[in-house]
């Protein structure tokens, strides 16, 4: 099993929750926000596809010893970038939610650890990682762009796959 999966597939059931909550918000408010002109159906399609996905590659592969996801509409990025605007957003707007008294602290708090703990499954854990293009699991290739990907995580380093040329 990857490391460090022992501790957050404990946490599975909270992932998978806040997954489908987060999700169904989406399904619920968006439409309204496109009939108010504040969001555009191509949007609203893209970020439900790519929660969809982020939500049933955690379903599916979490807890498993394989953490590689084929079939996917999305690349490893577009998820990170949805999980880093969503705890963008959670960390500028659930403060003032707080203070409003429309959610209380322990839930605002256990709400962005989850999407934290998702977002460092995919980039620490490489979690759903895309397979540098020609380059077979376990071959040396492989393992190169993986040891190059761990030393990037330990330096803090966050440069994209892409400009990596892996």
């Amino acid at each position: 099993m990857p490391f460090a999966s022992h501790h957050i597939t404990e946490a599975r059931g909270a992932i998978v929750l806040e997954l489908k909550r987060e999700l169904d918000s989406r399904r619920d408010v968006f439409p309204d926000r496109i009939n108010k002109g504040r969001m555009q159906q191509r949007e609203a399609d893209y970020q439900i596809s790519v929660w969809q996905e982020i939500s049933a590659n955690v379903g599916e592969k979490l807890g498993s010893a394989d953490w590689h996801v084929t079939g996917r509409k999305h690349s490893w990025r577009q998820k990170i970038e949805a999980l880093d605007r969503e705890l963008d957003y959670r960390r500028r707007l659930y403060p003032d939610r707080v203070d409003k008294g429309r959610m209380d602290n322990a839930t605002a708090q256990h709400r962005i650890e989850i999407v934290q703990m998702v977002r460092d499954l995919y980039w620490r854990h490489m979690f759903g990682w895309d397979l540098p293009p020609g380059v077979e699991r376990g071959s040396d290739a492989y393992h190169d762009a993986v040891w190059k990907h761990i030393e990037l995580v330990d330096r803090g380093d966050e440069t994209t796959q892409q400009e990596l040329g892996i």
